[in-house]
């Protein structure tokens, strides 16, 4: 079974899962009208390529024609006949929806079922795009029903639910497949026992066909032509296999060994050149296959290349003139598909979805803007650009009739190409400009921005001096901050607690100089990590000596993995308190001793580390006990010193027992063993008050969630409990809110809660640790609970967390000073 870190891990880089849906005729047989129109994902030949629009000569602009509202949902649109077609929610059911294409007016909805609530990092609505053919939509809802309707009226046709019928299992976010039309069948990718693949009639939705077996999240199928024959590409979790339609047979099989997330979990096999396959199989690389035909005329498969050219995203490439274009961890990138060679790369336009049209990128980003850019290898090469959606966009574009349709989580637009005698230039979009309102460190930096865009004047002079006399980096400027890099480097950028995960903010360069900035405003009493990303590497501010280390984030700012530590470098602002527990301790010392509690329901016991206040053992004092979970705590979160410093200061003597025992790995029977096993162990080996109200559970991060579950679920044994920044997400909290009842008046529970104003986050994302912990604690109040409840203004990781374990043992053990 997978374990809580790993399952989280994964949804966390799954979060939101691209919108994929594939419709498919006979190879090379399409009309010219189906060639115009996009009757589904990556349009006419399932390739995201459009060639039927004439793009003005000269320079041009993108104007909307309309732009509509719907209901949030991420299915993409599908055009044909004069009808636009997607999938939205009204907050309490999805639907279907059909838009008129020359207005934008509402035609039909039908409705699917009960809207899919977002959970775990997703947003409301259906996920799946429908595909239009022969007068009828087909789509598949997120619950896993598949229906037919009419295209004209809206009108249900049939319906099929894959979960009874079929046997499909519900991915953790919902069906995301889309169908697949080939003649006058569906093929659908479920991964039912025996039917990974499965194909339906069109007309009465009969299973005319399933075979193969793989673990299906949410990819979609694909087809391909091989020696003249289609056959349709189903990708699993770890295997791809090639399905022979008319015999509704698996052709060949082939192990890719992905993992989940951002790799195979959401990997769209993207066919390229004659007989080759990209497959963003893990989240960390790609690689091209060949699919070979052997003298029994059977298949097989050879590598061609893997690298990390194109690795961590969720957009399916496209394929122009030997090379991909797709997104690499949020940069726009270009790749021989040939070698795997990266021919270049761009921060800009931003992260998105890309299609083709022409000789054209056709990019729509996150951040709802929309760009034409050349496919060449040559370099990145921008032509123009439009700000459509103030919301967020998590659907790839369409092309349709001369005309380009996109949409966000709450809107549709139509956009038309427009001539324009004033070309814009798009080379760079951050140009130095007037810095924020500030004082007189601030004044000083504008200072050297206008002198440096002075003509003639000694550079090298101007620059040296200013370092001179500005000593300290980041600038701090009251609640403004400037953070300064000095050096050669093509692209900077900066990430940091103060941006959120998978996010970085292009940095500006001042011309004529070796010098880049990002000026930003923080709380008068933050303290984030922060780094620089220097031509796409990660690196520490060599302007700044603080330093430390988190194992929060990986290089690019995606959620860390598990033991692997990157440097960060830190600021804190005027009003940050310095936390002096952390200091050297000057005075008596604990000690500190491992045991291992053995275990009948685990195979292998609980190791722990107990601290022992100075003074233990001299005579017969009980004390109580604080039961941290988590082996961090002790060296990343310095709670030796912490306990060293502060008892017999402003805190109680107290044992405190460090629990090194992995709670993603046995979140449901994690409070049986802390009951059953370890405090029994505890309370019989060392001087303990044995009673409820002389024992505290601590937890920081995913141990956070130990400590609640300890705290809230056996309030007979525990009546502490303090969490720092716990991971709040639907699928780790579940353990606990399945059992967890109303506060016990007999058994009252003291909740010290915690979390940052710069926790973990993604703003293009629907989480956010902080949000998430807030919630937690009115649910709670909610419930009957007394909740201490604390924001900060600080990051994630221990970097953050051990600064304020002295206010988190002062509240739980005060001194008595009586």
């Amino acid at each position: 079974m997978p374990s809580l870190l790993s399952i989280a891990t994964r949804f966390i880089r799954f979060l939101v899962i691209p919108i994929l849906s594939v419709a498919w005729g006979n190879p090379g047989l399409a009309t010219d009208k189906a060639e115009s129109e996009w009757a589904q994902f990556r349009g006419p030949r399932v390739d995201g390529k459009a060639s039927h629009v004439t793009i003005p000569s000269g320079s041009f602009r993108l104007e909307p024609i309309w732009n509509v509202d719907v209901g949030s949902g991420y299915s993409s649109l599908s055009i044909k006949d004069g009808k636009v077609v997607t999938g939205d929610t009204d907050g309490t059911h999805d639907f279907f929806v059909c838009l008129s294409e020359e207005t934008g007016k509402e035609l039909w909805r039908q409705k699917i079922g009960p809207m899919y609530l977002g959970h775990d990092g997703s947003h409301n609505g259906p996920i799946s795009t429908p595909a239009i053919h022969d007068g009828r939509v087909f789509g598949l809802g997120p619950w896993g029903r598949l229906m037919a309707l009419d295209l004209e009226t809206g009108s249900e046709l049939w319906s099929k639910d894959v979960t009874r019928t079929y046997g499909a299992t519900k991915p953790h976010y919902g069906f995301t497949a889309s169908p697949l039309i080939h003649n006058d069948s569906i093929i659908l990718l479920l991964g039912a026992p025996d039917a990974a693949v499965a194909a339906f009639d069109c007309a009465t939705g009969d299973l005319q066909w399933s075979c193969g077996n793989l673990v299906v999240a949410y990819q979609t199928a694909v087809p391909i032509e091989i020696d003249g024959k289609l056959q349709i590409l189903a990708a699993g979790m770890s295997n791809l296999i090639g399905v022979d339609p008319e015999k509704g047979e698996v052709a060949w099989g082939y192990a890719h060994n992905g993992v989940g997330g951002r790799g195979s979990g959401s990997m769209v096999p993207v066919p390229v050149n004659e007989r080759s396959v990209f497959l963003s199989h893990r989240g960390d690389s790609s690689r091209v296959i060949e699919i070979v035909t052997n003298s029994d005329s059977k298949n097989s498969i050879k590598s061609v290349w893997e690298n990390r050219s194109i690795y961590n995203s969720y957009n399916v490439p496209v394929f122009h003139d030997q090379h991909l274009y797709a997104f690499s961890s949020r940069r726009l990138t270009c790749v021989n598909a040939e070698t795997g060679k990266r021919a270049w790369r761009s921060r800009l336009p931003g992260d998105g979805w890309v299609a083709l049209l022409n000789e054209y990128l056709i990019v729509l980003t996150k951040e709802g803007e929309l760009h034409i850019i050349k496919a060449t290898p040559e370099s990145y090469q921008p032509v123009t650009s439009a700000k459509i959606f103030s919301g967020l966009a998590w659907s790839p574009p369409s092309i349709a009739n001369g005309h380009i349709f996109v949409r966000s989580l709450d809107s549709v637009a139509k956009v038309a190409f427009v001539s324009d005698e004033t070309p814009k230039n798009l080379t760079d979009a951050t140009l130095p400009g007037t810095l924020p309102q500030g004082g007189a460190a601030t004044q000083m930096f504008q200072r050297l921005i206008a002198q440096l865009a002075k003509e003639g004047t000694n550079k090298d002079a101007i620059i040296d001096h200013y370092f001179s006399q500005q000593k300290t980096f980041p600038i701090v400027d009251g609640n403004l901050v400037h953070f300064v890099y000095r050096g050669e480097a093509n692209d900077m950028a900066i990430a940091g607690d103060m941006i959120g995960a998978r996010q970085e903010r292009r940095m500006t360069r001042i011309p004529g100089s070796d010098i880049f900035y990002h000026s930003l405003t923080l709380a008068p009493d933050a303290r984030v990590n922060y780094m620089f990303i220097k031509d796409y590497e990660a690196i520490v501010d060599p302007l700044n000596t603080r330093q430390t280390v988190t194992m929060q984030y990986s290089e690019d700012m995606e959620v860390g993995i598990p033991g692997r530590q990157l440097a960060m470098s830190w600021l804190s602002m005027p009003e940050w308190r310095e936390p002096k527990h952390l200091d050297v301790p000057t005075g008596p010392r604990g000690t500190t001793e491992s045991k291992q509690v053995e275990s009948e329901i685990l195979a292998s016991g609980s190791n722990l580390t107990v601290y022992l206040p100075h003074g233990y053992g001299e005579g017969s004092r009980r004390y109580p006990v604080a039961y941290v979970h988590g082996s961090m705590a002790q060296t990343m979160g310095m709670y030796i010193h912490t306990l060293d410093n502060l008892i017999e200061n402003t805190v109680a003597p107290v044992i405190v027992v460090f629990i090194d025992l992995p709670y993603s790995g046995h979140a449901n029977l994690y409070d049986q063993i802390f009951r059953k096993e370890i405090v029994p162990f505890v309370d019989k080996t060392y001087q303990t008050l044995p009673s409820r109200e002389a024992r505290a559970s601590i937890g920081s991060g995913f141990d956070g969630l130990a400590a609640l579950q300890c705290g809230l679920l056996i309030p007979e044994t525990v009546s502490k409990v303090a969490s720092q920044s716990a991971m709040i997400f639907e699928v780790m909290i579940a353990p606990i809110d399945q059992r967890l009842s109303s506060a016990s008046p007999e058994n009252p529970v003291q909740i010290y809660l915690e979390w940052g104003r710069y926790d973990m986050r993604n703003p293009h994302e629907s989480w956010d640790i902080a949000a998430a912990n807030a919630r937690y604690a009115d649910k709670l109040e909610d419930m009957g609970y007394n909740v201490d409840r604390r924001e900060v203004s600080d990051g994630t990781g221990w970097s953050s967390w051990k600064n304020r374990t002295d206010l988190l043992f002062e509240a739980l053990f005060p001194l008595d000073r009586r």
